[in-house]
């Protein structure tokens, strides 16, 4: 059977930076490529938290692959070591699945 699902978008490559731009903006882009991953924007103008919210994005995102990592090997040690820790398993697969892992 044949479907016409769109294949998966892959994201600009990492690691991301932001920088404040002459727009009144922030713009954030990937180190290795000259493309604007997102501009981030307000009326009337930036304020702190715009600029934590930036800094957020891009910690959160070049980190994103080296926690995902280390949380799959916790599981997995995590499942030789007995039924006491089934809770934390499970707390562990729930974050796996909020990252867009399969469990």
């Amino acid at each position: 059977m044949r479907t016409n699902a769109k294949p998966k978008a892959v994201h600009s490559p990492l690691p991301w930076k932001s920088e404040i731009l002459p727009t009144d903006s922030i713009g954030i882009f990937s180190e290795s490529s000259p493309c604007r991953v997102m501009k981030i924007e307000w009326v009337n103008g930036l304020d702190d938290m715009d600029h934590a919210n930036a800094a957020l994005i891009v910690q959160a995102v070049n980190s994103h692959a080296a926690l995902v990592a280390a949380l799959k090997e916790c599981r997995k040690e995590l499942g030789y070591m007995g039924s006491e820790f089934d809770s934390l398993v499970k707390e562990a697969d729930d974050a796996l699945k909020l990252a867009g892992e399969e469990i």
